[in-house]
C-alpha cells in the first residue's frame, strides 16, 4: 500500500502516497489509520521516513504527510482518538497520549502491552 483513499460524500479523494519507511523503502506497511483534531494520522510497524527524520506516527496536514514531532524515534502500533487526546501503543509496549498541541504523557511504561507478550 502506498497511498490512502476515502469517498466523502460520495466522491472518491486519494491522499499523496504515504512516507516511506526505513526499513522496507518503496512498500509501506500501516499499523493504524485514525481521524483526529480533523486530520488524517497513520501509524507504522517501522519509522516513516519524513525528510532525514524518523517518526512512528505521520499526519496529513492538507498538503503533504508531516512526521508527527512527539512519535519521533517510537515505532507504533495503534492508535486511538477519544476526546482531545490521541493515544498511541508503541512497539515497546508504551501507552502514549498527545493532546492538539504536540504534547506527550506516558500512560503506562511498564511495557505490559506489547506484542506479542514476551516472557
Amino acid at each position: 500500500m502506498k497511498a490512502i483513499h476515502k469517498y466523502e460524500k460520495g466522491i472518491l479523494f486519494k491522499y499523496p502516497d504515504c512516507p516511506k519507511q526505513w526499513v522496507l523503502g518503496d512498500t509501506v506497511i500501516l499499523s493504524d489509520i485514525e481521524e483526529f483534531d480533523g486530520k488524517i494520522f497513520i501509524s507504522s510497524d517501522y519509522l516513516l521516513a519524513v525528510g532525514s527524520d524518523s517518526f512512528g506516527v505521520c499526519y496529513f496536514d492538507g498538503t503533504s504527510w508531516k512526521g508527527f514531532a512527539p512519535s519521533k524515534g517510537l515505532v507504533g502500533y495503534q492508535l486511538c482518538a477519544a476526546g482531545k487526546f490521541l493515544y498511541f501503543l508503541s512497539q515497546q509496549g508504551d501507552l502514549y497520549k498527545f493532546d492538539k498541541s504536540g504534547n506527550k504523557t506516558i500512560i503506562d511504561n511498564n511495557k505490559r502491552f506489547a506484542w506479542p507478550q514476551m516472557v
